[in-house]
């Protein structure tokens, strides 16, 4: 399989990533003495089994523990299904990207357990992003020969990479329930752009520049919750980003602690080392 080598041009920064599946090992979806939980890393497919073992069981509050490392697309597609169910939500361990975006609201939360990290982003549809620059063009020119350099960059990526974090998109752009002005925010803080392409038979690099807040990811304090239209317990209290760092895997000077912010600060939200290195997500 070719494999990548991604950088990132900003302040110093690269990017890594290789063409890896989602993780063999799948989360735990049932019911445990009737109470219904998720727990651990939802892979692709497990949508249909959501469905099938816990329907009729949402007459208990729903257990959440959606490993980071998790499928954003299946974890989407399972987020705007419990929408319907209206559960009451237990959070514990960790929420992020697409199960922030799509099951932090489905139902009624009742508690966060000490320490969960909760972080929204647009990082994980970087393949998304990616895709649009390429089809406007933004590093290519108008002849034949960078067309079919293009051309081969975009088949050599598996389909379902381009479809899945596509429909990510669009689903929250579409279906995300957080006030626009905050989705805007998190856009903003946390979307890299694709810089530049180098490629041959073998090896290809993505150029990707982090956008000029440096950051990739923003954990909401009990202000930033109140934002986005979710009512946190009393005790809530957002983990430091350091402790996100940890469950993230990546540098925690790339993370954001606070509340979303309508105007843009002088000083950048977030200071990265040089040289740190993350991995490109990466959605079969």
């Amino acid at each position: 399989m070719t494999s990548i080598a991604c950088r990132l041009a900003a302040a110093g920064l690269a990017i890594s990533a290789s063409l890896c599946a989602t993780p063999a090992w799948t989360a735990a979806i049932g019911t445990t003495f009737g109470r219904p939980h998720i727990l651990g890393t939802v892979a692709s497919g497990e949508f249909e089994e959501a469905k099938t073992d816990l329907t009729g069981h949402f007459d208990q509050p729903l257990s959440l523990k959606i490993d980071p490392r998790s499928h954003p697309h299946e974890v989407m597609r399972i987020g705007l299904w419990l929408r319907e169910q209206r559960p009451t939500l237990k959070l514990k361990g960790s929420c992020t990207g697409a199960c922030a975006w799509f099951m932090l609201d489905s139902g009624h939360l009742l508690s966060i357990d000490r320490g969960t990290v909760i972080a929204f982003s647009v990082f994980p549809e970087t393949w998304a992003q990616v895709r649009m620059q390429l089809d406007r063009g933004d590093i290519s020119i108008d002849d034949e020969r960078s067309r079919a350099s293009r051309d081969d960059f975009i088949a050599r990526i598996p389909a379902s990479v381009w479809d899945h974090s596509q429909a990510l998109r669009a689903a929250r752009v579409q279906q995300a329930r957080a006030p626009a002005w905050v989705q805007q925010f998190v856009e903003a803080v946390t979307q890299p752009v694709l810089r530049d392409l180098v490629h041959d038979e073998t090896d290809f690099k993505v150029g990707l520049k982090l956008s000029p807040q440096n950051c990739l990811w923003w954990v909401p304090d009990a202000e930033g919750l109140r934002q986005l239209g979710v009512s946190a317990p009393a005790s809530y209290q957002p983990v430091t980003a350091a402790e996100a760092g940890k469950v993230l895997d990546i540098d925690p000077r790339m993370i954001y602690v606070g509340p979303a912010l309508r105007e843009s600060p002088e000083k950048p939200l977030c200071d990265p080392a040089p040289g740190v290195r993350i991995k490109l997500p990466f959605m079969r």
